[in-house]
C-alpha cells in the first residue's frame, strides 16, 4: 500500500479515440473487496475533478479488470497525469489519504486524431516491443508473420498453466482474451499488426506479431 510515482511511464493517446486500460489487483492473502477509481487531468490544471473520473468499480477478483476509456475529442494536446486508485472498504476521492490501499500516477500524452499520428504511434509501439522482446527473450511467436497459418505458436520460457493472453491491435482495443494455451487460433484476425500480451501471477509480457493480406 502507498504511493507510487510512475509518471516515467508514458502511454499515447488518441483524441475521440477508445483505448482498453487493463488493471490487476494484488492479495498478499484473502481476497476483500477493492474499490477502483481511474482519473486523466484533461484540462491539465494539476487537479483531478469529479468529471475527469474515466473509469469506476470494485472487485474482490485477482483477474485483469478492462475499462473502456474513451478520449473526448475537445480535450488539451500534450502530456498529462493519470492516476489510478485502489482502496478497500470504500471508494477514495482523487487526492484521499488512507492506509488500506495503493495510488499510482502515470503519464498519458495526448494527440490529434490523424493518419499521421496513429501511424507514427503503431511505428513506436512496433519498435519498442521488439526491443523489449529481443533482451528479455521471454515469449516468442512464430510464424511472424504469420503468412497463412490460421494460428500462431507460442514459445514461452516461463510457461504456467494458470498465465492469460490478451491480443490487442494498434489501438489498444482487445480482440481476444483466454488462458494460455501453446496455440492460439487467429482465423478471425484482419491483416495488420497485434500484441500478444502474457500476463502470469506476477509478470506481464508483451510481444509483437504481423498478419499479412
Amino acid at each position: 500500500s502507498g504511493y507510487y510515482d510512475f509518471t516515467n511511464k508514458k502511454a499515447t493517446i488518441v483524441t475521440g479515440t477508445t483505448n482498453d486500460l487493463i488493471i490487476r489487483g494484488g492479495f498478499s492473502g484473502d481476497h476483500y473487496t477493492e474499490h477502483y477509481n481511474v482519473w486523466i487531468d484533461y484540462n491539465q490544471n494539476n487537479e483531478f475533478e469529479a468529471e475527469e473520473k474515466v473509469a469506476s468499480t470494485s472487485s474482490s477478483s485477482d483477474k485483469n479488470l478492462i475499462f473502456n476509456i474513451t478520449t473526448p475529442k475537445d480535450v488539451l494536446l500534450g502530456e498529462t497525469r493519470m492516476r489510478i486508485s485502489l482502496k478497500y472498504y470504500q471508494p477514495a476521492a482523487a487526492c484521499d489519504f488512507f492506509n488500506d490501499g495503493e495510488v499510482e500516477d502515470y503519464t498519458v500524452n495526448i494527440i490529434e486524431n490523424s493518419s499521421r499520428n496513429i501511424n507514427e504511434i503503431a511505428k513506436n509501439k512496433i519498435i519498442s516491443n521488439n526491443i523489449v522482446s529481443s533482451k528479455k527473450a521471454k515469449l516468442s511467436i512464430y510464424p511472424n508473420p504469420t503468412y497463412n497459418a490460421s494460428s500462431i505458436n507460442i514459445n514461452f520460457d516461463n510457461y504456467l498453466k494458470n498465465a492469460t493472453y490478451i491480443i490487442s491491435n494498434l489501438s489498444g482495443n482487445i480482440i481476444k482474451q483466454s488462458s494460455l494455451s501453446k496455440s492460439i487460433n487467429i482465423e478471425e484476425l484482419s491483416s495488420g499488426w497485434y500484441f500478444l500480451h502474457v500476463f502470469t501471477n506476477k509478470k506481464q509480457y508483451t510481444e509483437s506479431f504481423f498478419v499479412p493480406n
